[in-house]
């Protein structure tokens, strides 16, 4: 009887601690898979749907409430499907008229460039919606306008007459916050507001003169900081009385930008002679960094509306004509909890949604479900301990099973753990080099922004990486990326350096004690420690690595540092290979325009937008014409070609533009023949940044045969940078060449410290001087400098062709020295197709 009692007693406690251990699980399952459906995951857009919207912020994306506003456009476009763009006009830091025309323009490049117009436009606060009713007729005409965000509420109805706009307003809850105030502080007499005189300072003020009336006990009194110094405004803030309270209205962020504060400066100085007095706010900026708290516009919940809004026209449900000013106000109360205490305010005054800065989270409270969960497994284990402890004095033989199973679990939680410490460190760390990875890299570096000590990023590229891959196989590529993680690595082991593996062959380096000294010590001293060669078995390595750094600021995140640290590493190396460069500001203009010619360049190459034009090259035997250099330049653009081919070069536009330029030279060629024209040889400039276009020399034979143009009329120019570092692609070019029979001439000789070097390796039928030469040597007393190179060039059996010839002395003396052709602006500029065949010489 006793034996099926226990019997039943173990059964019943067995069957509780699994069902314990099951729920226990459950919920932890039910945990994970919660937070996993809270991950942002893009949106599949419909093919068949796929519109096109323009949203355009009166501010930038690093202002608060531009960030509120714009996290709601994205989840609701993304939610309903739409493909959209943001434009940001940044009138909080650049309120100046030629920041405006600046945008304006920028606009209409970006209109001209679209295949169609928008299909509508959003626009986000008073700025935006000035500028699109300025320019609405000229740049989106019949496009419908959704606006909000208005504080100024007037503006806002007089934009809904036009029956192309509609919107609403942003409410300033400045009835709520004073309904607060007053219940917080029953004694208060007088209400000091602060304001600017922006549109939305204005606006705001509008809104706080029509609530105060409610209150005729009160009196008040506008600091319009707009109007006054730094001083004036600490002077009227320290003598603000005990008996009055502070309401901030206005965003504050252009009065801080033009008096070189960061917002969060301003604040904790308004915040440093208010100690006494509380200040309250109706716009989120500053809370929980120095200002009590208020109602605030929910502009992520007006985001989502107006996206709404959006939606119903261009889904046809309804037309923009339809639609009345909508009045949407949202708000929510946000405090800062630590102020609210350090003024004796009881939390319990306001709403029981109020959203609370600088408050300790209760971990159990906000861990309910984990500590349930844990609760039932620990449960579960203490009921399985009682059956194993009651079991163990029923039988010895229980007892041992029981002993062995224990004996298992720890062993099976050594694995685990053991397992899952390399679970972390693969998680955390890259498997080649052993550095943290990229994604752990990106949260260490953030956790050293947040502490806010400064710091110094570098971003590293080890240069010509590729050429280990290609020349020495993929295992010295990897040889050498652990090589420099063991080197950075090395760096960190007193503290000084943090470094992480950022993707391919880049590395993140962190400078923690401060920001390093530009050209000081410690940057030469990890330079030159970072460009040591390498031994890599029998072979020695000359590595070299190209790194671009950033200081970080307070008002400055991650991503905008990697980006300066980016740019500099992009301006380093085009000074060269193992440079070391900190980021300046005008890098930043620098970067712009070569974005902008990099678009040029993009929209040209698909809408035929290069033209060539033609240099005649003039023979000294004859005086006559014997051949042209085709030179490329862009249509409709002002652009020079000594700006754009570079860019294309590093962008990898070369490649295109080179066989763009080679199609519409032999396509001339075979139009002038059918004229009647007698065809003389065309140069074709070849850059360095065509190397990979491994079947160029196939594409030229193909044109050749297509225009029937023999091979003795095309010549291909190329320069001394062609061979850095690539001498076997070169030579391989150079034989395919030869197979089709292309003359090769050597342009630009005597610029380069190694020219004499390249005339015994390129197998050319000809040799260009610049025109730089010319200037500096053909002179008196210089001259021979000149007449050694013709003897040196014909001594090899090769011509001679002079560039930038421009007076008829310098033709003479050419004459004299016996070089062969003569090429410049005492003959003729660069001329179109249409006016070669009538071209004449006339010297």
């Amino acid at each position: 009887m006793n034996r099926r009692k226990s019997i039943i007693l173990t059964s019943v406690l067995t069957g509780l601690a699994v069902i314990c251990a099951l729920t226990g699980i459950a919920l932890l399952i039910f945990i994970f898979l919660r937070g996993e459906s809270n991950r942002f995951e893009p949106f599949k857009f419909d093919e068949n749907k796929s519109y096109e919207v323009l949203y355009i912020s009166s501010y930038d994306p690093r202002y608060l409430i531009t960030k509120n506003q714009l996290e709601g456009i994205e989840y609701s476009m993304q939610k309903k499907g739409i493909m959209y763009e943001v434009m940001y006009m940044d009138m909080l830091n650049y309120n100046t008229a030629e920041n405006y025309e600046l945008f304006y323009q920028t606009v209409k490049h970006k209109i001209s460039m679209r295949p169609a117009n928008y299909k509508a436009v959003i626009v986000s606060d008073d700025a935006a919606l000035t500028f699109m009713e300025q320019f609405h007729d000229e740049l989106f005409k019949d496009v419908p306008v959704v606006f909000f965000g208005i504080n100024d509420i007037s503006h806002a109805k007089n934009a809904q007459k036009n029956p192309w706009f509609t919107g609403f307003g942003e409410k300033i809850f400045v009835d709520e916050t004073l309904e607060i105030i007053i219940e917080q502080n029953p004694k208060v007499k007088k209400i000091y507001c602060i304001l600017d005189d922006s549109l939305t300072g204005r606006g705001d003020g509008t809104q706080f003169l029509n609530a105060i009336k409610k209150y005729p006990n009160l009196t008040y009194e506008f600091i319009t900081i707009s109007r006054n110094s730094p001083e004036q405004i600490a002077a009227r803030l320290s003598a603000i009385q005990a008996d009055s309270v502070i309401l901030c209205l206005s965003s504050l962020q252009s009065y801080a930008h033009r008096n070189s504060f960061s917002i969060y400066e301003l604040i904790d100085f308004i915040s440093s002679y208010s100690r006494k007095i509380p200040v309250y706010r109706t716009n989120a900026v500053g809370i929980g960094n120095g200002f009590l708290g208020g109602k605030v516009y929910d502009h992520y919940a007006a985001a989502c509306h107006a996206v709404e809004i959006v939606y119903e026209i261009l889904e046809g449900k309804k037309h923009i004509f339809d639609f009345e000013y909508d009045e949407f106000a949202v708000g929510k109360c946000i405090f800062d909890y630590k102020i609210l205490k350090e003024f004796n305010i009881n939390p319990s005054t306001l709403p029981s949604e109020t959203i609370f800065f600088n408050k300790a989270e209760n971990i159990v409270k906000k861990q309910k479900n984990l500590f349930i969960a844990v609760f039932f497994i620990m449960l579960s284990l203490i009921l399985m301990l009682v059956v194993f402890i009651t079991s163990y004095y029923k039988s010895k033989k229980i007892n041992e099973i029981v002993m062995a199973m224990n004996k298992k679990m720890h062993q099976i939680n050594r694995e685990l753990s053991e397992s899952e410490k390399k679970l972390t460190f693969v998680a955390n760390n890259d498997g080649l080099t052993k550095l943290p990875n990229r994604s752990h890299g990106e949260a260490e570096i953030k956790k050293i922004i947040h502490s806010g000590l400064p710091f110094t990023l570098f971003l590293m590229d080890i240069d010509d990486f590729k050429n280990y891959n290609d020349t020495y196989t993929h295992a010295c590529g990897d040889y050498v990326l652990k090589e420099y993680g063991r080197r950075l690595e090395s760096l960190t082991v007193n503290g000084e350096y943090f470094a992480a593996r950022y993707g391919g062959d880049e590395f993140l380096l962190v400078y923690k004690c401060g920001h390093i000294e530009k050209n000081g010590r410690e940057i030469e001293s990890l330079r030159q420690f970072l460009n040591e060669p390498m031994e890599y078995g029998e072979t020695k390595l000359s590595t070299s690595v190209t790194l671009g750094f950033a200081d970080s600021s307070i008002d400055v995140s991650y991503d905008e540092l990697l980006t300066q640290a980016d740019i500099a590493m992009y301006e380093a190396k085009k000074i060269g290979v193992g440079t070391c460069l900190g980021f300046m500001p005008e890098m930043k203009e620098s970067v712009l325009r070569r974005n902008s010619i990099i678009d040029i360049l993009k929209a040209e190459c698909k809408c035929d937008g290069f033209e060539i034009r033609y240099q005649p090259q003039i023979s000294t035997k004859t005086g006559d014409v014997c051949g042209f250099e085709a030179l490329v330049r862009l249509r409709d653009y002002s652009v020079g070609p000594d700006v754009f081919i570079p860019v294309a070069e590093s962008s990898g536009f070369i490649a295109q533009i080179g066989r763009i330029v080679t199609k519409k030279v032999l396509r001339q060629m075979d139009i002038w023949r059918s004229e009647g024209m007698k065809l003389r040889k065309v140069a074709i400039n070849y850059s360095n940044g065509q190397l990979i276009d491994d079947g160029y020399v196939l594409y030229l034979k193909s044109l050749m045969e297509k225009y029937r143009i023999p091979s003795d009329l095309i010549e291909i120019e190329i320069t001394e940078s062609l061979f850095m570092g690539k001498k076997d692609r070169v030579t391989q070019l150079f034989s395919e060449l030869e197979k089709i029979g292309v003359e090769l001439a050597l342009d630009d000789f005597g610029t380069g410290y190694s020219s004499l070097s390249y005339l015994t390796f390129v197998p050319a039928d000809k040799v260009k001087i610049d025109k730089s030469l010319v200037d500096n040597y053909l002179v008196d007393g210089k001259e021979d400098f000149i007449q050694n190179i013709v003897q040196l060039v014909h001594g090899l059996g090769m011509k001679l062709t002079v560039e930038g010839v421009e007076h008829k002395w310098q033709y003479d003396k050419l004459c004299s020295m016996k070089c062969d052709f003569i090429q410049g602006y005492l003959f003729s500029k660069p001329i179109s197709a249409d006016d070669v065949p009538e071209f004449s010489v006339a010297v």
